[in-house]
């Protein structure tokens, strides 16, 4: 098994070169050096060694898919130094209360445990069915409906024991984005070029921070890439640890933002555009059976554009010089948004 997940893990991350979250919480990007940092984890937290490795992927965390002897399959979740211990373990707590409520999300295990420098989760594996393209008018409804459901469940979550504080991410009024999700984004080294993505996101910034509605927890990723699904009926929902904490309505938008998004085989129209979002704004509406009101619409768009312009400013760190992400695709953005602004 250890000559397994090193080898998934070599093949992996071949492509990508330097691998820094990986270094960051194992301190080696030696394949086989991670995959025993693994072996000796599941060894000390679960009394046993695994019996197959089944896929290794990279992104804001480091995710294995193993089998246990037993034919027990699980998720081992390695996070990032900076999470911390009070967040992962109201995170599990989060997804037992959704588990017992119906709600489809993976139960945990065991955790958070040590693991190199961080903290890992251990979650039960659910891969009954497949990952969809959202642009499918039946699995956006799906999305909408089941981001309305979660909120629904979420909305006075505190009631039951579960603090909801730690997920509060919300920036200062003075900075405008967060560290970015992974270390290949240098937003301070591409500055330049990026001045119109800046001052577009300062204005809808300010729209969304006036915003004075109740926070909610709620998925902060619930796009199509952290779903499976049965037909059209959604059977999984993965990645808990991007839960956060803000008003339904910026919910709603930074969803509509990206829900057509994922890495998953076969699935490769990955864009949200401007019709895509105002679709799955509207399957919302149908989901609460209430319109919103063009306040509530325009704090929604403004989410959404800043969400759009989080993922614009991510590919200038990539490609500074790319006509695409230059002040051209600026009016574009106004001739969709200009409304709100």
């Amino acid at each position: 098994m250890l000559d397994h997940l090193t080898k998934l893990i070599a093949e992996r991350i071949a492509p990508w070169g330097q691998v820094p979250l990986l270094q960051e919480i194992f301190q080696s990007e030696e394949p086989a050096t991670v995959a025993r940092h693994i072996y000796e984890f599941c060894e000390a937290e679960l009394g046993q060694q695994p019996a197959e490795a089944l896929f290794f992927f990279c992104s804001i965390g480091v995710v294995f898919g193993l089998e246990m002897p037993g034919k027990q399959r699980i998720v081992i979740k390695a996070h990032k130094p900076e999470r911390p211990l009070t967040l992962l373990t109201q995170m599990g707590d989060v997804q037992r209360y959704l588990v017992a409520r119906g709600y489809p999300c993976p139960c945990p295990v065991a955790g958070p445990r040590p693991l190199g420098k961080g903290l890992a989760t251990i979650d039960e594996l659910v891969d009954e069915g497949v990952f969809r393209d959202a642009h499918d008018p039946a699995v956006r409804k799906a999305i909408a409906t089941a981001l309305r459901e979660l909120i629904q469940l979420l909305r006075h979550v505190e009631q039951d024991g579960i603090d909801p504080t730690p997920f509060d991410l919300r920036l200062p009024s003075d900075v405008l984005w967060p560290k970015p999700h992974n270390a290949i984004f240098d937003f301070e080294a591409t500055r330049e070029g990026a001045e119109w993505i800046d001052e577009l996101a300062w204005k809808v910034k300010r729209i969304i921070e006036a915003d004075e509605r109740e926070p909610i927890l709620a998925h902060g990723d619930f796009s199509a890439n952290q779903m499976r699904f049965v037909g059209d009926h959604l059977r999984m929902v993965y990645d808990w640890d991007s839960l956060t904490l803000r008003s339904e309505l910026v919910s709603v938008g930074a969803t509509a933002s990206t829900f057509t998004y994922s890495e998953q085989p076969g699935i490769t129209n990955v864009e949200t555009t401007h019709a895509d979002a105002a679709a799955f704004i509207s399957d919302y509406e149908a989901a609460r059976q209430q319109p919103f009101t063009p306040e509530e619409q325009r704090i929604i768009q403004a989410a959404t554009l800043l969400g759009q312009l989080y993922g614009t400013r991510c590919q200038h760190a990539l490609h500074p010089h790319e006509h695409k992400y230059s002040r051209t695709w600026y009016e574009q953005m106004l001739t969709e948004y200009g409304t709100i602004l």
